[in-house]
This record gives structure tokens, C-alpha cells and sequence, in this order.
């Protein structure tokens, strides 16, 4: 029991103590926080307090030293001065133009100091100095000008080479390949110009400039080309080649088909678009592809898969167009003679039609042989015959074939693609 009343005792003396010591303290913090505000802001206070100071061996040893810091100091910003003012002697001490040179690199690094150092060079003579800021002002102009030369002449090259692209895209591939190989062949532009071009047309245009050109003019565009712009020409060029490759796959199933439906297939619209007619027709021997074209009714498509063909036989340095033309001109004034015969055979009789029927496919006679190229294109009487009565009235033909016979009947029927006729 006396144990523990002894503690609380002990506990209620350390609290004392405490607060004796707290008290004090407090005290003695506002005070020293006064005095500070007090010598901060008040010169009085501030030269009576050091006055005092100085009678503390301690805290004047303490303030001595502080102002030999700030001696040392001021010593320094006076050698920097002095330094400054040398190099500006320096400076007025070199010719002209070193001193210009110098200054404009100082001017462009550091503009401040270059004011300062014109200041001190004005105070080491002025009539030099003003020259030297008169020739900075010339020169600065000049590389304006410079400058604004510089992009007048790039915004330039940008038109020119705009307007290029335009031009290209409605000249066509055969014409845009051959014009920009000629200009680099002739040194008029390099292949960075061409790039330059090129990147301003569609990549799908660009990939066949690029895939009918010559393979080292080819390559050296593509270096300059932007990396995104020729990964699309790239696969743009893929897309093409397998596109090639597939026009040529039909053009073999219609190599040795009849002309006339291949001309009914092919002239479809819906079918066919008038690019891959054309393709088509580049792959297909001459011949067959003069006779399919010569069956096309509507001329303004025809004459546009005519133009299309010719640009790419030129892009592929087939020599062959003219053959396709000679086979189309004879193929033309064969059909108007099939008419003209045709006109002439409805006027007749069932039995005199069957008798000159019975004599053409007899004696296998050929009707007209052309040259084409160095080919030979023949026409038998029997083609004729079947032509002629192809455009003839069905209830004309069933009155023929009863007087021309079974055997003569079946023959003629299968070769006009006609169901067997009963006689």
C-alpha cells in the first residue's frame, strides 16, 4: 500500500518539474521570435542590437568574418567586370569581320551578355563599334533573305512537282512511266525528285508506275520513298501481280473457245470490269482477241478496252496491237458480207438455199484468206454458210433442212449449235 502511494508522489513531481520547465521556455521562444521580427525590419533596433554584438568577443569574431565573405565577394564581381571590359578591347582590337563573327555567335548563344559587351565595346570607341553593329544588321538581313529564298524555292518545287503529279494521272501509266524515265535519263530530275512526285499520287497508281519501270530507276525511287507510303506501294504491287495472274488463268480458258461467246461473256459488264477485259485480251493470242472484240456491240466500250489494251501491250513491249487492228477491220467487213448475203438469201427458197447449203459444205472451199502479221487467217465456205444462217427465221431453217436431208441437216444443225431438226 505505501509502494504505491509513493509512485503517484513520484508521478506528480516529474509533472511539476515539467511545468517549471515548459513555462520558461515558452517565454524565452516569444521572445527570441520578437527580437528577430524586431532586427529583421527595424534599422534601429538592427544597428543598436549589432552595436551591442560587438561587445561579445564571440559574436563579433562571427560577424568579422561574415564581412570578409562579403569582401571576397564584391572582389570577384570587380574581376568579372574587369574581364568583360578586356574581351571588349579584345573584340575592338580584331578586324571586322572575325569581330562580327565572334559577335553573331554570342548574339545567337547568349543575348544579354552580347548587349553588355556591345555597351563596353561603344565605351572603347564607339565609331568601330557602331560599324560592327551595322554590319551584324546587314548580315542578319542577308540570311533572312536568304532563309526566305531557301523556302520560296522549296514551296516552288512543291507546285511543280503537284502540278507533275496531276499531269501524270491523267497521261496514264504507259505515258507517266516513260516520261519519268526520260527525265532522269537526261539528268532533268533525280530519284529523289521522283519520289517526291510519286508520293503525291495514289499507291495504287504509283505501284504500276513503279512495276512497269525500269528495274534500277525503280529501286532508286523506292529508297527516297516515306517507309509508310512504300509498304502500301508494296503491297499494291503484290495485289497487281496477282491480279496478272489471274487475267491470265481466264484468258487461257478463252484462247480456244468460239469467239462468239467468248464475245457474250466477256462483254458483260456485270461480268467483267473493262480493266480485266483488257488484261484479259493482253494474254490471248491476237487473233482470238481481234475476233472477240469485233463482236462487241457497243462501240464507245469496245473502243475503251481497244485503248486500255494498247497502253498495256506498250507497258509489256508487245509489238503485236496492230495485228489485234487488222483482225478487227477484217472480222468487220466479213460480218457486213454476211449480211449483205443474209439479205440476199431471205429473197430465196427454202430448196435453193438447201442446194447452195449442199455445195459449200461439200467442197470445204475457203472463202477469204488474210494476212495478218505473220499469220495466215482463212475462212471457210462452210463458216460462211453457218454465219449466214445464223441471222435467217427459224421456220425458214426447219424448211431448209427438210430439203437438204437427215445427214446434212444433223451435220449443219450441231455445227450452228441448233437442237437435231426433224426431217
Amino acid at each position: 500500500m505505501n509502494e504505491v502511494v509513493d509512485t503517484s508522489k513520484d508521478e506528480k513531481n516529474k509533472k511539476r518539474k515539467l511545468i517549471f520547465i515548459a513555462i520558461p521556455a515558452a517565454l524565452l521562444m516569444v521572445v527570441l521570435v520578437t527580437f528577430f521580427i524586431l532586427y529583421t525590419f527595424n534599422p534601429k533596433i538592427k544597428n543598436y542590437a549589432n552595436e551591442l554584438f560587438k561587445k561579445v568577443p564571440v559574436v563579433s569574431g562571427l560577424m568579422e568574418k561574415n564581412k570578409d565573405k562579403k569582401e571576397s565577394q564584391g572582389q570577384t564581381q570587380q574581376e568579372v567586370e574587369e574581364q568583360k571590359r578586356t574581351l571588349a578591347k579584345y573584340y575592338v582590337s580584331l578586324d571586322m569581320d572575325r569581330t562580327v563573327d565572334k559577335l553573331m555567335l554570342l548574339k545567337n548563344q547568349d543575348k544579354n551578355f552580347y548587349r553588355e559587351m556591345i555597351q563596353l565595346m561603344r565605351e572603347v570607341d564607339s565609331n568601330y563599334t557602331q560599324g560592327i553593329i551595322q554590319e551584324i544588321g546587314m548580315k542578319e538581313m542577308k540570311k533572312d533573305t536568304f532563309k526566305s529564298e531557301i523556302e520560296n524555292m522549296n514551296m516552288e518545287k512543291i507546285e511543280e512537282k503537284s502540278e507533275l503529279a496531276k499531269n501524270y494521272s491523267k497521261l496514264g501509266i504507259y505515258e507517266t512511266v516513260k516520261n519519268m524515265e526520260d527525265k532522269i535519263m537526261a539528268l532533268e530530275i533525280d530519284s529523289e525528285y521522283a519520289a517526291g512526285v510519286l508520293e503525291l499520287l495514289k499507291s495504287a497508281y504509283c505501284a504500276r508506275v513503279l512495276y512497269y519501270m525500269d528495274f534500277e530507276i525503280a529501286d532508286a525511287i523506292k529508297s527516297h520513298l516515306n517507309q509508310d507510303f512504300l509498304k502500301d506501294v508494296e503491297r499494291e504491287m503484290l495485289s497487281y501481280q496477282n491480279f496478272l495472274n489471274k487475267m491470265k488463268g481466264k484468258a487461257s480458258e478463252y484462247d480456244g473457245k468460239d469467239y462468239k461467246e467468248a464475245q457474250k461473256q466477256l462483254s458483260n459488264e456485270e461480268a467483267y470490269s473493262r480493266e480485266e477485259v483488257a488484261n484479259i485480251m493482253l494474254f490471248l493470242d491476237p487473233m482470238q482477241a481481234g475476233k472477240i472484240l469485233s463482236e462487241f456491240e457497243d462501240e464507245d466500250y469496245k473502243n475503251e478496252v481497244i485503248k486500255e489494251l494498247a497502253e498495256l501491250k506498250k507497258l509489256n513491249e508487245q509489238d503485236n496491237m496492230q495485228d489485234i487492228y487488222v483482225m478487227i477491220n477484217i472480222m468487220s467487213e466479213y460480218r457486213d458480207r454476211v449480211l449483205e448475203l443474209t439479205k440476199t438469201y431471205k429473197t430465196m427458197k427454202p430448196k435453193q438455199v438447201a442446194d447452195i447449203a449442199n455445195q459449200m459444205t461439200s467442197s470445204n472451199q475457203i472463202y477469204k484468206e488474210y494476212i495478218v502479221g505473220t499469220e495466215k487467217v482463212k475462212i471457210t465456205e462452210e463458216e460462211l454458210l453457218i454465219d449466214i444462217l445464223d441471222n435467217l427465221e427459224p421456220k425458214f431453217l426447219s424448211k431448209m433442212f427438210v430439203e437438204l436431208g437427215i445427214s446434212k441437216s444433223a451435220e449443219l444443225t450441231r455445227k450452228m449449235g441448233l437442237p437435231n431438226q426433224e426431217v
